[in-house]
């Protein structure tokens, strides 16, 4: 099995329980986990490394936590030396936001947000504080803060959908990781652009629709109702980028090899020589971690006595599509994005749409109303006006 090195801060191999319910023995990977098991070795590494072992092929950094120099470096010279890298990179994690079943407190090591340093030297601009919202492609959501209305559009939480125009499916319908994909899950995903300057070549994968805007990150930590972010909504008309492909001749982010990292009790590391150019990397950075999150892609089907993942979504096609297409074997892409159980009723999910939009219209209508005759009813509440109040209020 071809060798693909996994650079993470999220406990992909343990599942929610983590580092605990692996000692307890009740550990469950995610289910994109399991199943990259079964096409490749998969060979987990710290993230504190001097150099990337020589039988990996591809790296996967899934949202990974501030590294050092050091490591960064070794990712660099990596690309350098021909190695390919699918980056996922996070702005609001919602697995990291998880609580522990048992300490009720945020899954232990967990990182709310990630970023890359080399990600600008690879030619694309990220923003860690900048969360994509789409209405179109928001998914509904059981919500109890509204008892007329309990399922609600969620514009934070993206159902991505395929096309075969082009100019409307979300995916690249010309590249081999992203033609076959019918609908990937995503949650308070980022988005990229091409950095001024870059030598390498941008290709968008994943895009947002046209009824999109940009939402703070931080904000969204504050303020989450799905109908106050909905009536907020202002679509720049835009759409951004959530994944892309990187090609091309590529300049090292380091003009020299930074000073060795000696830790004690330990030689120091063997580098391989410096190199400063690449003639043609090849790299795809995803601006969302939750596309491993089973909660967001499969559903728990009860056969017999065993529970069975039934998938809803692509999102393991693109992963392992992704991964495959790096390893250069492109025979299995096509189908794997066969086994999707959603089949969903767009002219049902439009005329849903909106219905949502009325609703929150009138709703607005209404409580400008009341807000009316509250302020009519205090005025007149005041002295000299009781007899008209009484009048009023009858």
């Amino acid at each position: 099995k071809p060798v693909l090195g996994v650079v993470t801060n999220l406990p992909l191999d343990t599942g929610p329980g983590g580092l605990l319910a692996s000692m307890q023995g009740t550990s469950q990977p995610f289910v994109i986990y399991s199943q990259l098991l079964q096409i490749f070795q998969l060979q987990p590494l710290e993230q504190d490394f001097a150099v990337v072992p020589p039988e990996i092929d591809t790296l996967l950094i899934a949202h990974p936590k501030a590294l050092s120099q050091q490591t960064l470096y070794a990712i660099d010279q990596f690309v350098m030396r021909g190695g390919r890298v699918i980056a996922f990179v996070d702005p609001l994690s919602e697995f990291s936001q998880l609580q522990s079943r048992e300490t009720g407190e945020p899954v232990q090591g967990a990182t709310f947000k990630s970023d890359l340093w080399l990600l600008k030297s690879w030619g694309v601009t990220y923003n860690p504080d900048e969360v994509v919202l789409d209405r179109a492609r928001a998914q509904k959501v059981q919500y109890g803060g509204n008892a007329a209305r309990p399922v609600v559009s969620y514009p934070v939480w993206l159902g991505l959908k395929g096309d075969a125009d082009p100019k409307v499916s979300d995916f690249a319908r010309d590249d081999l990781v992203t033609g076959s994909l019918s609908v990937v899950n995503l949650a308070s995903a980022g988005h990229f652009t091409p950095a001024e300057g870059a030598t390498t070549k941008f290709t968008p994968l994943i895009r947002s629709s046209d009824d999109a805007m940009l939402y703070s990150a931080e904000m969204l930590n504050i303020q989450s109702d799905p109908d106050e972010l909905i009536r907020q909504f202002l679509p720049t008309g835009e759409r951004y980028t959530i994944a892309a492909r990187l090609s091309g001749p590529l300049k090292s982010a380091f003009k020299e090899a930074p000073p060795p990292v000696v830790k004690e009790g330990q030689p120091p590391p063997v580098l391989p020589a410096y190199i400063g150019e690449a003639a043609d990397a090849n790299i795809i950075v995803v601006a969302d971690s939750d596309i491993f999150d089973d909660r967001f892609w499969v559903q728990p089907q009860q056969q017999g006595d065993q529970t069975m993942a039934v998938p809803i979504a692509d999102n393991l096609a693109f992963v392992a599509g992704a991964a495959e297409n790096m390893l250069g074997s492109n025979d299995l892409i096509s189908l794997r994005t066969r086994a999707t159980g959603d089949r969903p009723f767009t002219v049902v999910e439009d005329m849903q749409k909106a219905a949502d939009t009325r609703f929150l219209r009138e709703e607005q209508d209404l409580n400008a109303r009341i807000a009316e005759t509250q302020e009519k009813l205090a005025a007149l509440s005041k002295p000299g006006a009781n007899g008209e109040a009484t009048a009023l209020t009858s």
